[in-house]
């Protein structure tokens, strides 16, 4: 969200019930301090008197403006056609300030039949979704929302079919899906089809170092193929897949990026570019701007401490703070301590990451877990450490966040976009325009995938946290008890006590004994419980199973489905870690030759 946002809602009676809500949802992620609510209301207004009214109203001081309007045209039978008229002219006139648009669609009215829809999202909702289509703003799409979360729609609505208290609710829900996140998130395969080219051999990376190194098309091309999706909206582009800055063209897809006033960049390297190139890219239009945002991966087998600090001194210099991301690959957590102390020493906040791999994390000792836990924040302690099934699988990803590849296919999220998956190009081409098919709601995250990223936990609507701003990781972090002050880098579980039962039930460590299940009985309850058993241990593992004998299939045919299903017959179903990744390399063996 905008600091210090000043939101102005422009809507009827309804608008004004729902609002107060809204702004209930917001301060369980916001303070107070962030952000500022206006309303102009119109009671009983339609489009034609928001069109009317809409000339004495001064935009010069807001951030956001939600246009929350059809309700009543439909009720006085106002013809969708008028009521899309006056709406592109109110988003036109709109955009001609310097405010971020959203337009909302009408929540679902009982409708005579028991499954039935009515006219109001037939009609209706279609013209409040093609003019933000047609314009790159953003819909806070009320009525599917709803659809999605209420069986009978009566039961959350008056006898003059507005939405009760309930009802207003799930309102305030969709807008609090919208509003306070301001841009989208590109994680960009820019420089390889399948996977990107690496100049390091880390023993615990699934990527390879030989592959690969190119993408369609030209930096202006894309330009104008992003463009063209999603108009004059905020943009993040991230740049993570291997390692980028080895591109044959990274300098210029950093400079188209640069190109464009309100879109950014995020980086995720190894800091091997020599130093006349560090300080290349800290001194390109981007980085000057305080639009460039770089984590550096730290990875010992391959670099010295010594030299990677050089690296990050260069970025720091000029005015660049990267988090360092440190895996915690079993071999190195037994050196992790004393690299810690060299990074601390220049307060380096260092983001703590759990292998994941062979096994892991689920083979980490408990001492191993704990001393992993004391480093990193809580978040990476409860989804990605110790394996939290989401409870609720609604998620930004698809919503707010995509990945796409070399080829423009664009889909959910890097957990869920191997090479065979129907994930891959769930969303269509962006060269295709017209395949494009985007949710204007948040989707659910795939059973038998975890997320295990910062951005794919810090995207479920369960973790409740605010939109990752400017640097992910560290904006993550923070949110999570980790993060950077003038007295040095805080670190708020590093005196947690996680041997603590009650602790332990808190941070999702797996049960020692009865006492522990006891203490997670106690904080769940009876109902999520069961649900946490039956996600963590029986459904996710079906649906991972079920999807890699699907992706057996694209690959290998009915055959290899045959063959696979005779040797789990033969030698028993794999555990659920070992189905996690497709490409499999066994880095264990190999650090060992």
């Amino acid at each position: 969200m905008e600091d210090d946002c000043k939101i102005l809602f422009f809507g009827d009676e309804i608008t004004e019930k729902v609002v107060p809500q809204f702004e209930s949802v917001l301060l369980e992620r916001y303070s107070q301090d962030d952000f500022e609510i206006s309303m102009e209301i119109l009671s009983g207004g339609t489009s034609n008197d928001a069109s009317e009214h809409f000339g004495s109203i001064d935009l010069s001081t807001f951030d956001v403006l939600v246009l929350d309007f059809g309700f009543h045209d439909y009720k006085k039978e106002i013809s969708p056609s008028v009521f899309a008229q006056n709406l592109s002219e109110l988003v036109a006139e709109s955009k001609e300030q310097d405010i971020r648009v959203i337009i909302s669609t009408i929540h679902p009215l009982e409708s005579p039949f028991l499954l039935g829809t009515t006219t109001v999202d037939v009609e209706y909702n279609n013209v409040v979704r093609d003019a933000a289509e047609e314009y790159g703003i953003q819909v806070a799409d009320i009525y599917q929302w709803w659809e999605e979360q209420v069986f009978l729609s009566n039961r959350y609505l008056k006898k003059d079919n507005k939405p009760n208290s309930k009802g207003e609710q799930l309102v305030a829900e969709a807008f609090s899906h919208v509003v306070p996140q301001s841009h989208k998130v590109i994680l960009w395969q820019f420089n390889g089809r399948a996977n990107a080219n690496c100049n390091y051999d880390c023993p615990y990376c699934y990527y390879p170092t030989a592959n690969e190194n190119f993408s369609f098309g030209s930096p202006s091309e894309w330009k104008e193929v992003f463009k063209n999706t999603f108009g004059d909206q905020n943009l993040i582009f991230y740049f993570t897949f291997a390692e980028p800055t080895i591109a044959r063209e990274f300098f210029d897809y950093v400079e188209m990026i640069g190109s464009v006033p309100n879109w950014e960049l995020r980086i995720t390297t190894n800091l091997s570019l020599p130093k006349q190139s560090l300080e290349k890219l800290a001194n390109t239009k981007l980085a000057n701007e305080g639009r460039l945002h770089i984590n550096a991966s730290f990875h010992p087998s391959q670099t010295s401490i010594g030299s990677f600090i050089e690296g990050h001194q260069v970025l720091r210099e000029n005015g660049i703070e990267a988090p360092v991301i440190y895996v915690m690959y079993p071999p190195q957590i037994e050196v992790f301590q004393e690299h810690f102390e060299k990074f601390d020493e220049k307060d380096i906040l260092v983001h703590v990451r759990p292998y994941q791999g062979e096994g892991y994390p689920a083979a980490y000792t408990d001492r191993q877990r704990r001393q992993i836990a004391q480093f990193t924040d809580k978040a990476t302690i409860r989804y990605v450490l110790n394996r939290k099934p989401p409870f609720d699988r609604h998620t930004y990803a698809g919503l707010h966040f995509y990945i796409v590849d070399a080829a423009g296919n664009i889909g959910y999220d890097s957990n869920s976009f191997q090479w065979h998956s129907r994930y891959r190009t769930m969303y269509g081409n962006l060269i295709q325009y017209n395949s494009l098919n985007f949710p204007t709601s948040p989707p659910k995250y795939p059973k038998g995938d975890y997320p295990k990223t910062v951005d794919g936990v810090s995207n479920l609507l369960e973790v409740n946290y605010k939109q990752l701003e400017d640097n992910n990781v560290l904006s993550y972090a923070e949110q999570g008890g980790v993060y950077r002050t003038e007295n040095g880098v805080v670190y708020q579980n590093k005196n947690k006590d996680f041997k603590n039962s009650s602790t332990r039930a808190e941070y999702y460590f797996p049960s020692r004994g009865p006492q522990d299940a006891y203490h997670k009985f106690r904080l769940f309850g009876l109902k999520n419980s069961f649900k946490y058993v039956w996600s963590k241990y029986i459904d996710n593992r079906i649906h991972l199973y079920f999807k890699h004998t699907q992706q057996t299939y694209e690959i290998d045919g009915a055959s290899g489905v045959v063959k696979k299903v005779y040797q789990h017959m033969k030698e028993g179903l794999p555990g659920s870690n070992e189905m996690e990744r497709e490409i499999i390399k066994d880095p264990l063996n190999e650090s060992e030759k």
